[in-house]
């Protein structure tokens, strides 16, 4: 674990409201249940760089950032801590311009990836706290009129056996879910068994995704798109590298399968290439990637005047409050791999994710996580 806190006075004289006054962060690692293929990766835990912001008014902000090694989760942080100067003072209400502020700050070394991460991450924690100073939810702030959005159960590594994931299928539709995801392999033989089998466990009443992870070459996805066409797949996810767009154009173009494509892109601008080439019929948003609601918000007003979907890339806890604010057919990600984060994470009932209760996210951070930033002491 790591850990750092500075603290610095302000007051809130200029009229500006409650400002930063301390911000922390720490390195937070939570195992899967167990190894989880997806595409060329053997993924084993999350690497979490959390961080925390309190105010003027004592009140206290959270967010994160993730990775999938050690790495990578200790150069999340150490992002973070270099933004800390521009975050420390900054006014709670001024989300858009601390944006603007981060990402100068951030010019010379880069504005996506690690970046673009850590500035999601103080964004998320910005909402938070302005959802708490004012008590109200976020999805309120957001101007949301529901608090629940349809949530798809994502799981079915490419690793797991055939007779363990029909039994994970079934336990999905048990949950009450009607709409669900598994992992291809880029072998088509296989993947188009996995194809063939899971839309027949799930049904034809249940939505069924199915995601390549960026492992596909063009010739192995036309073959793929039309046995997933022909199985009525609700969308094939990511076949391509996410920097591809010609490919993923193409391949909507040649096969007329649903795409989607986002969660490895950084920033608005992403997304709005993407869209623009035409290269996907769903934007999948990593709030943390995106640069926190701040940066969603861009992208739900990009993909909404352009006729694209939008959903969530894990991170439900969170996601709970912008997916209200979408269109109601639009669906959220539910994965439990930050669970471990919060002390009470909301869990979906019959398919539908109801956000937190409670002013900001509603969430609470666990004890490892208050443990990690010094703040049980």
């Amino acid at each position: 674990m790591i850990a750092g806190d500075a603290v610095v006075s302000r007051d809130d004289s200029s009229g500006d409201g409650p400002v930063v006054t301390q911000m922390r962060t720490a390195q937070i690692a939570l195992p899967f249940p167990e190894p989880f293929g997806a595409g060329d990766w053997l993924l084993t835990t999350t690497h979490n760089a959390v961080v925390m912001l309190q105010t003027t008014t004592r009140h206290r902000g959270f967010g994160y950032a993730f990775a999938f090694d050690e790495g990578h989760g200790r150069a999340l942080v150490a992002a973070l801590e270099a933004l800390e100067d521009v975050v420390v003072g900054s006014a709670v209400w001024d989300t858009e311009g601390l944006r603007g502020r981060l990402v100068r700050k951030a010019n010379f070394t880069g504005t996506t990836g690690l970046s673009m991460s850590a500035i999601g991450a103080i964004d998320l924690a910005m909402w938070d706290l302005k959802g708490r100073i004012s008590d109200q939810p976020v999805h309120a702030l957001l101007g949301a009129g529901r608090r629940g959005t349809p949530a798809y159960a994502s799981g079915g590594p490419h690793n797991k056996p055939l007779n363990l994931l029909e039994r994970e299928v079934a336990g999905y539709l048990e949950d009450g879910y009607r709409a669900l995801k598994v992992k291809i392999p880029p072998d088509p033989t296989v993947a188009i068994e996995r194809i063939r089998c899971v839309t027949k466990w799930a049904g034809p009443n249940v939505s069924v995704m199915f995601d390549a992870n960026q492992q596909l070459e063009l010739k192995t996805a036309l073959r793929i798109a039309e046995a997933a066409t022909e199985c009525g797949a609700y969308w094939l996810e990511e076949p391509f590298p996410y920097w591809d767009l010609r490919s993923h154009s193409e391949l909507r173009d040649r096969a007329g399968i649903r795409l989607a494509l986002g969660e490895t892109l950084y920033g608005e601008h992403a997304f709005e290439d993407a869209i623009n080439r035409r290269a996907t019929d769903v934007v999948m948003v990593n709030l943390h990637k995106v640069g926190g609601i701040t940066g969603w918000c861009r992208v739900k007003a990009i993909a909404e005047s352009s006729g694209v979907g939008i959903s969530s890339h894990i991170m439900p806890e969170v996601s709970a409050h912008v997916m209200p604010s979408a269109q109601p057919d639009q669906l959220l990600e539910y994965m439990t791999l930050s669970a471990g984060l919060y002390e009470e994470p909301p869990k979906p009932r019959n398919g539908v994710l109801f956000a937190a209760p409670g002013p900001g996210f509603g969430l609470e951070p666990s004890p490892a996580v208050k443990h990690a930033l010094e703040l049980d002491r």
